[in-house]
């Protein structure tokens, strides 16, 4: 019982590195986008509303909401 614990948390601990990973390459090139266009991205950004999977979905949600934060700062 203990093995499985530390098995799924292991996992867990990974899923949780790789979409923190995910999120920080979105975040990247939106700050990119941002700097080359030098115009608000997210009127452009939000525009795709290509639901093809979930996890990119969530990842670009959360990506937007970081570059939204670190704008208003």
């Amino acid at each position: 019982m203990d093995k499985l614990f530390i098995l799924l948390l292991i996992l867990f601990g990974i899923g949780f590195i790789y979409f923190l990973f995910m999120v920080s390459i979105q975040f990247t090139r939106i700050n990119k986008i941002n700097l080359l266009l030098g115009m608000d991205v997210t009127k452009l950004y939000d525009n795709d509303d290509d639901l093809v999977d979930p996890l990119t979905y969530l990842i670009r949600k959360c990506a937007m909401f970081l570059y939204k934060v670190s704008v208003k700062l």
